[in-house]
């Protein structure tokens, strides 16, 4: 059960994370989208970490 919870996550997150990119991008907001991607690092690694 655990699994199928972390693969939807890991496709919801991954489809957001994909979209955001790309609207980011074509707006020229790159300086913002890299701190922002690096600032979800530490939120995956706790949400694994303690099995939230």
């Amino acid at each position: 059960m655990q699994f199928i919870l972390a693969l939807i996550m890991g496709a919801s997150l991954g489809g957001a994370a994909g979209y955001l990119g790309t609207l980011m991008l074509s707006q020229r907001m790159a300086l913002v989208a890299r701190p922002l991607g690096h600032l979800t690092l530490p939120g995956v690694f706790l949400f694994g970490f303690f099995g939230l």
